[in-house]
């Protein structure tokens, strides 16, 4: 059997998988997991294939070139008349190490698993920002990215103010320590399977969570390193308080996520008490329970963080972190859910709260 054909069954064995683990049935925390491990290992199968296939054809034209050299008269077969080498000897670039294979999200590295950064990041229109540029793809960082979507929906240009492009693949993000100001070095490789735009090709969104490593806040592979305070902290330069209390007066509550069973007597969460927090200017994430039960007729993914995009006293709207184009068949409910009070008290255990505007850190 041929290399090509061998190829085409590894993208066939691709796609037989990739439905499997789309339509099966099956629902709960393993399920959630499984579908998420599945597309970082689909993201990764799929480039891989396409890396070979660029690799198959460039090998065929240069196969074509030796011959059509070897046919001419009164040379060396394949050399060139002043000797110079016919190849681009700039290591991976055969294969489209930096700038993307047909276009694609970045070149990707078959030996580490992981992406080039891409030298045309839209860092400066300010449309690139906000809820629609959420996309999490593949690692379990929803807070995080949840997070990124709604301060970003406040001030895009407080983001585009710290993000600067310092060469090809060579950016800076400004993050914070302790309220002080510091620069991060985004360059090389990127998660494969990281944070990316609507389109599904990487952002600022990329570059923030490649810095929240590099800082520390987030692991190698993306995932948590700390608690969500941390990253609300690195990001705006002011931790998230540490006495948050959501009551039937909220005005004073400010800060951190709190599980609701921990709330004792007398303490409730309501869409009132969310309203009032977004109202003062939070960022508010709501995180769903650990169940795949649908509760009062609303159907949310299990385990999983949701950015609070509007509220009106009798609904709160939610937006997913995954963004636009993932799959919300099944128990993944829908990607900007509206739910009552009664789905809230049924489906939510934990509320996150990013600091108002105001409270941002400037210098930088």
């Amino acid at each position: 059997m041929s290399t090509r054909e061998e190829g085409r069954r590894a993208a066939q064995l691709h796609d037989v998988l990739d439905s499997a683990v789309r339509t099966v049935t099956w629902v709960g925390e393993d399920a959630e997991q499984l579908r998420t491990r599945w597309q970082g290992v689909s993201a990764q199968w799929r480039s891989t294939l396409e890396a070979l296939a660029a690799c198959g054809d460039e090998l065929d034209e240069h196969a074509q070139a030796q011959e059509r050299a070897s046919a001419v008269e009164g040379g060396p077969a394949g050399i060139a008349e002043d000797g110079a080498a016919e190849y681009d000897d700039t290591g991976f670039a055969w294969i489209g190490w930096h700038n993307g294979l047909f276009g694609f999200d970045g070149g990707f590295n078959p030996f580490t698993g992981r992406r080039n950064l891409r030298d045309d990041i839209p860092i400066d229109d300010p449309s690139e920002y906000g809820i629609a540029s959420m996309n999490q793809e593949g690692v379990p960082n929803c807070i995080t990215i949840a997070m990124l979507g709604g301060l970003s929906e406040q001030d895009p240009q407080y983001f585009m103010d710290r993000i600067e492009q310092i060469g090809p693949e060579h950016y800076e993000v400004t993050l914070y320590q302790d309220g002080k100001p510091v620069t991060v070095t985004v360059d090389g490789e990127v998660i494969s399977n990281g944070a990316r735009g609507s389109d599904g090709l990487q952002n600022w969104m990329t570059l923030y969570e490649a810095a929240l490593v590099q800082h520390g806040v987030l692991e190698e592979d993306g995932s948590y390193a700390g608690s969500a305070g941390t990253v609300v902290e690195a990001v705006t330069g002011v931790p998230m308080p540490q006495d948050l209390q959501i009551l039937q007066d909220p005005v004073s509550g400010t800060g951190l996520g709190w599980d609701i069973e921990s709330f004792g007597s007398g303490r409730t969460l309501d869409a009132q008490a969310i309203e009032a927090l977004q109202d003062q200017g939070y960022t508010v994430v709501l995180g769903t329970e650990n169940s795949d039960a649908d509760r009062e007729g609303v159907s949310l993914v299990e385990n999983h963080a949701y950015l609070v995009a509007g509220a009106n006293g009798s609904t709160i709207h939610l937006e997913n972190p995954w963004g636009a184009g993932s799959d919300y068949t099944g128990g993944n409910g829908d990607r900007a859910p509206h739910l009552t009070p009664e789905q809230i008290m049924a489906n939510i255990d934990s509320v996150y709260a990013a600091p108002p505007r105001d409270q941002w850190v400037e210098e930088r």
